[in-house]
């Protein structure tokens, strides 16, 4: 029989150096405590620094966020939706502006149906990017899974053999 117990936990100074000793590794799995008190300071430092360095710091947090979804179980590709609801949302815009550019004498601004329309597109995928941030964030604050998953061995939960 298999037993789970929490293994210690994992102070500041421990989190920051676990996590940068796993800088660009994408495999794995990384404990709550690792993710959080890595982005804090990733946040303070994005806060202090030029936006460029800033953005660099953000970009470092990837191979975290990854390793952080890997724990709950979950691939890390969820990270990357962000960037299909951007796309998403270019395509939204350049349309309705080549709408607008193109179809000018056609189109009735004064009417509030056009406008019903365009604010009912952009909210509904407001709403869409919410849910995904919403769920994205309980995914990131969930507790590891205890025991190996795909991804590897849990940190936080090392399997005991009952003797």
């Amino acid at each position: 029989m298999n037993t789970y117990q929490d293994s210690s936990e994992l102070g500041f100074g421990e989190a920051i150096k676990l996590s940068t000793h796993r800088l660009f590794q994408f495999e794995g799995r990384s404990r709550r405590s690792e993710f959080w008190w890595t982005v804090l300071v990733a946040e303070l430092l994005s806060f202090v620094l030029t936006p460029f360095a800033g953005w660099i710091v953000q970009l470092l947090l990837i191979p975290l966020t990854f390793r952080r979804l890997h724990d709950t179980g979950r691939s890390g590709w969820w990270w990357a939706l962000r960037f299909v609801l951007s796309a998403v949302l270019m395509v939204m815009v350049v349309v309705d502006v080549v709408t607008v550019v193109v179809g000018e004498g056609s189109i009735d601004f004064d009417s509030a149906t056009y406008w019903l329309q365009l604010v009912g597109r952009y909210a509904v995928f407001g709403l869409v990017v919410l849910v995904y941030r919403v769920l994205f964030l309980v995914f990131l604050c969930q507790d590891s899974k205890p025991g190996r998953n795909r991804y590897g061995d849990s940190p936080k939960y090392p399997e005991q053999v009952a003797v």
